[in-house]
């Protein structure tokens, strides 16, 4: 479970102090060191759509995308904060960025890492694999009808998908994590095994597969999930990740891992949290056509949004399934540790 895990935060020993100082202060404090990683839209256009989108609502709003003058700033700005990776991922389809073989070129030039979320129906990155850490392709479906039924695809797509997989395994010969996420719902897990040995067959790392979020008419059974991780082996992970994407209201904690990362949608707008701009009146923190990350991490308007996610009352009253509570959990149980100097 590392690459989901909240074991990855001991590669970051100068946030984890932050966090645990903010931890332990008995009181807010605002944590003012650039997140480590950023969620990146690129546009806000796509060439599916799926029945559970949670973006559905910024691609219904507007059809925008990222400035690319600004999307270079903004790269050397979080490069020169400390931040270590940026996703590439929606609102949209990135690779229907107009401006992407452009990106491609620009980023392979920096020294900031950088990862990959997409439907893997278009491959323009194709010569640019192993400057991407990790690529992961969003499959969700196990047939060719499902896939027309639930994501509004071609059904010829499908195939399509583990075809692009199989070239880009072999074009990242090993330098690049090239996965499969699988969101599951109770009209996909029929013939999950085999889509796993699929996945397998075509050289991929690893299958990460999770419970729709925000959906709850559309949830599988838990048993569906379990023991999945069985069709895994050495070379090839199987990845489960169900009880940490149905808790709500961040365990009752406050929030003070929202700092290890922040996002940004293709209009340049920059929020504190990705899971919170589900409420209409979550606004943005700053505009990066406007302002500058720096300026808005350390702006007013981020200050009194932390401090609305260090109240409990907050939290446990408006936080949805979130992949920060693992991390908030495990911050505060360490906090709660007294003989830290024994072994």
């Amino acid at each position: 479970m590392s690459e989901i895990g909240v074991n990855k935060l001991f590669f970051h020993p100068q946030k984890m102090k932050k966090l645990m100082d903010t931890a332990g202060a008995g009181k807010f404090e605002i944590d003012l060191s650039y997140p480590v990683s950023v969620e990146l839209s690129l546009t806000n256009r796509c060439n599916l759509k799926c029945v559970w989108c949670v973006d559905w609502h910024l691609r219904k709003k507007d059809k925008k995308e990222l400035d690319f003058k600004a999307l270079k700033n903004l790269i050397l700005d979080l490069e020169a904060g400390g931040t270590r990776g940026i996703t590439i991922e929606g609102g949209g389809e990135p690779t229907l960025y107009k401006h992407f073989n452009e990106l491609m070129k620009f980023i392979s030039k920096v020294k900031i890492k950088f990862g990959l979320i997409t439907n893997g129906i278009l491959i323009p990155y194709y010569n640019y694999v192993d400057r991407f850490e990790w690529i992961r392709v969003s499959l969700d479906v196990d047939s060719e009808d499902n896939y027309a039924k639930y994501k509004g695809g071609k059904r010829s797509d499908y195939n399509l998908i583990f075809k692009n997989l199989e070239k880009l395994v072999e074009k990242a010969n090993k330098k690049t994590v090239i996965g499969v996420s699988y969101i599951a719902t109770k009209h996909n897990m029929d013939n999950i095994i085999s889509v796993i040995k699929k996945v397998k067959n075509a050289g991929a790392d690893y299958f990460y597969i999770r419970p729709v979020e925000d959906h709850a008419d559309l949830l599988p059974k838990p048993e569906e999930m379990e023991g999945l991780e069985k069709y895994g082996n050495k070379n090839f992970k199987v990845l489960v990740n169900y009880g940490e994407r149905i808790e709500r209201g961040n365990a009752g904690l406050p929030c003070i891992a929202h700092s290890l990362s922040s996002v940004i949608s293709a209009d340049g707008s920059v929020y504190l949290c990705g899971r919170l701009h589900i409420h209409p009146e979550w606004s943005p923190i700053g505009n990066c056509d406007k302002l500058t990350f720096s300026e808005i991490w350390k702006s007013s308007a981020r200050k009194k949004q932390a401090a609305k996610v260090y109240n409990i009352d907050f939290t446990t009253k408006y936080c949805p399934v979130c992949r920060m509570t693992k991390f908030n959990k495990e911050l505060f149980d360490l906090k709660n540790i007294k003989t830290i100097n024994f072994l």
